[in-house]
């Protein structure tokens, strides 16, 4: 069953969140399995514009180097821009290239879809074995708003097709 902790228990966010996270297979053999998750924010800053907002995913288990990748999702629409880590700075990549740590950057953006909290990222993950569990590192950051912001960064472990993680994560 898919669990979660903060990797740091004294750490406290009153801005942003992790939020709905989850995993659940898709009939495409290039992109067997979607990714979703949220940044969240308070419900009182639904009308707050972020200067900008960002989700850090980092693949941890199966441990590096591994085939486990995130990819962009093959039915979505790509959303903000895709930056990948060189090693001592992030780099802005073609979107969808295949990553095992990644920061998606928006500008100019409120932190909502909808009648709910949150700004959902879809995304693939490929090379996770058919009913293995995926464990990562998840964290989301905002700048110009009423202070800069950054969320506590969690630990998801054993997250498999089909699980889901809910609420405000964190």
């Amino acid at each position: 069953m898919a669990t979660y902790h903060k990797e740091n228990p004294d750490c406290k966010s009153k801005f942003l969140f992790v939020g709905t996270t989850g995993l659940k297979p898709l009939d495409n053999p290039q992109v067997p399995v979607a990714m979703y998750i949220d940044i969240l924010a308070p419900e009182t800053y639904t009308s707050i514009k972020f200067g900008t907002a960002m989700i850090y995913i980092e693949i941890l288990i199966p441990s590096s180097p591994s085939d486990v990748k995130i990819v962009g999702h093959p039915d979505v629409n790509p959303s903000g821009a895709w930056d990948l880590w060189n090693g001592s700075s992030w780099v802005e990549a073609p979107w969808g290239k295949p990553t095992d740590k990644l920061r998606i950057r928006h500008h100019d953006v409120r932190v909502v879809s909808g009648p709910m909290n949150g700004l959902t990222h879809w995304l693939g993950v490929t090379g996770l074995p058919n009913g293995e569990a995926l464990e990562m590192r998840a964290y989301c950051e905002a700048t110009d708003i009423a202070a800069d912001a950054v969320s506590c960064a969690i630990r998801i472990e054993d997250l498999k097709a089909g699980d889901r993680l809910s609420g405000y994560l964190g």
